[in-house]
């Protein structure tokens, strides 16, 4: 049975059509980027990075992320799904440019691991067409992503916005898409700056 003729068959929501590889039909015309500020519940599904940052990533040449937890294996796979979301929303031909600004692990074999763990998406990402850095800074406490095309986005909770789920298991659909794990309770506020 193909994907189209299970779908006909059941009913299956919008996470489960995305999951088949087809979207909910246009209701609208697609409206401008706009500013906002969503709020979302602990355990909401169907949420990811593509759909919340994406659109305001597009087009940016230069993207500054200010995260103070960007510091054991999980907050850094949230990185590089971020990066993914990069990937997907510019051209071929286009190199971003990121920047990433967190805090030092403690203790210092942490901080080992953490310079570890951000030294290999600065190795491999060039092959994707980003230029990563990052630098420590002892001061933050605020979130943000901040682009050379005009937009701030503040993260109530940074990259964080995903519950627990069994990264080991590759039969798990949370393990790969983030529109089936539940969030924690989060909020962002879109800015525009020019």
């Amino acid at each position: 049975m193909t994907a189209h003729n299970i779908s006909e068959t059941y009913q299956f929501g919008p996470i489960f059509r995305r999951l088949l590889g087809r979207r909910e039909p246009a209701r609208r015309a697609v409206q401008p980027l706009a500013q906002l500020h969503r709020e979302f519940q602990p355990g909401q599904r169907g949420i990811c990075y593509d759909d919340l940052f994406g659109p305001y990533l597009a087009g940016a040449r230069r993207i500054v992320i200010t995260d103070p937890f960007i510091q054991s294996f999980y907050q850094t796979r949230n990185l590089m799904e971020l990066l993914e979301t990069i990937v997907r929303h510019k051209t071929a031909k286009q190199t971003v440019s990121l920047h990433l600004i967190t805090e030092r692990s403690e203790p210092e074999e942490f901080a080992r691991k953490q310079a570890s763990f951000l030294d290999d998406i600065a190795a491999v990402a060039p092959a994707a067409g980003i230029s990563f850095s990052w630098e420590t800074n002892p001061d933050l406490h605020d979130r943000s992503i901040l682009t050379d095309n005009g937009w701030k986005i503040v993260l109530g909770r940074g990259l964080d916005i995903f519950e627990r789920y069994d990264m080991h298991n590759a039969f798990d659909f949370q393990n790969r898409l983030q529109i089936c794990r539940a969030v924690k309770g989060f909020s962002i506020t879109v800015i525009q700056l020019l």
